[in-house]
């Protein structure tokens, strides 16, 4: 299952928050979604990220979704 996204507050330009977050996506504007925070971690770096970095989140949908229930 597909449960992870990623996303960091830091723009393409380096600036932080400005712009609310910013999500990985594929070329077609989709927001991509791994099987597991290792495998997305793995992509960031295979494609010249840095996975560590301070303003990247790995998160899972699922988890995110039952937070938005509990707190509605």
């Amino acid at each position: 299952m597909l449960n992870i996204e990623v996303r960091t507050l830091q723009s393409p330009n380096g600036v932080l928050g400005l712009n609310g977050y910013w999500y990985l996506e594929s070329d077609k504007g989709k927001r991509l979604k791994f099987p597991s925070e290792q495998e997305a971690r793995e992509f960031i770096q295979d494609n010249g990220g840095d996975p560590n970095n301070e303003y990247i989140e790995y998160i899972n949908i699922e988890d995110n979704k039952s937070e938005c229930i509990d707190n509605a």
